[in-house]
């Protein structure tokens, strides 16, 4: 899969067509929800039919970037209350079930490790909602070579996660990035790092591997 980010119908049609010979889905980049819930819409431009016909399977990217960038502090206030939690799992699924995508990419970056047992709950939930009517929950998560390893991404509990998910998608990469120091994007020891902690803990076939373009 990739991310798709969508254009005019005619561009989505001209990148579809050339991502079909290598790729099975795609995760229209990207939905984001406003502190009461609710999901702020994308102009896809039709990408979710275009890629069905074409036997790619859509799915929506759910991100916490917002005018801050990613922001930890509006996931903890969407998912540390039950009935707004609710809310915003309840608006998932009309997403999905509206624009008749496969599932969901959650994509939150930099989640606070007090925040752990929430964002496991969080997936818990999401899940059992959406797994009834035959949708997938998957979620990109930052490397780590343990789980309290690096400790500021021990918000993310693979273990936990990887019960409810159907995919863990591994971000093996960015461990360099324009303007910073030099050295690799992605550092081969790091990654197999990556992965010898995450097949410890999840089900292999469950795992997806990030690669940087």
């Amino acid at each position: 899969g990739t991310y798709f980010v969508p254009k005019d119908k005619n561009a989505n049609t001209w990148m579809i067509n050339n991502y079909k010979r290598t790729l099975s889905s795609i995760f229209v980049f990207e939905y984001k929800p406003d502190v009461q819930g609710n999901l702020i819409e994308v102009q896809e431009n039709e990408a979710h039919k275009i890629a069905w016909k074409k036997n790619l399977t859509p799915y929506a990217t759910l991100s916490n970037l917002s005018e801050k960038g990613f922001d930890p502090e509006l996931i903890h206030t969407l998912i540390s209350t039950d009935w707004l939690r609710q809310k915003f799992i309840n608006n998932i699924y009309s997403l999905l079930d509206s624009h008749d995508y496969k599932g969901v990419v959650i994509d939150f970056e930099q989640v606070r490790p007090k925040d752990r047992n929430l964002l496991n709950q969080f997936i818990k939930e999401l899940a059992q909602k959406l797994h009834p009517a035959g949708m997938e929950v998957m979620m990109a998560v930052p490397p780590k070579k343990g789980d309290q390893e690096p400790s500021y991404s021990a918000g993310y509990d693979y273990q936990t996660l990887g019960k409810y998910l159907d995919r863990l998608f591994l971000m093996t990469y960015d461990w360099h990035w324009p303007g910073g120091p030099s050295g690799p994007i992605a550092p081969i020891e790091k990654v197999k790092a990556t992965l010898d902690y995450a097949v410890s803990v999840v089900d292999r076939k469950k795992l997806m591997l990030g690669i940087p373009q």
